[in-house]
């Protein structure tokens, strides 16, 4: 298994496709274009998991990236133990 970040956040589908992960593990608060934008983008082309892992943890955020294509969302600060858990 490995970690890899994107790089370009102008164009994470290409990354995505170039990567081809398991597991996508993205925050709310991206450069360019936020986290549910992208999250909608790969729901276009892919269902792999998506967990949402942001410090705007509110309850309307929570169902935002879910209604988004989110799989789980994991508030920050958090615990590696839970965050492990749900991987």
């Amino acid at each position: 298994m490995s970690i890899v970040g994107v790089k370009n956040f102008r164009n994470i589908l290409r990354e995505f496709s170039e990567i081809q992960p398991r597991l996508v593990i993205m925050d709310i608060g991206l450069p360019a274009f936020d986290g549910y934008y992208w999250c909608m983008e790969l729901r276009g082309v892919s269902r792999v998991p998506i967990i949402f892992l942001s410090s705007a943890s509110d309850n309307m955020n929570m169902v935002m990236g879910m209604n988004m294509g989110g799989d789980d969302f994991v508030a920050k600060p958090f615990d590696v133990d839970v965050m492990i858990a749900k991987i």
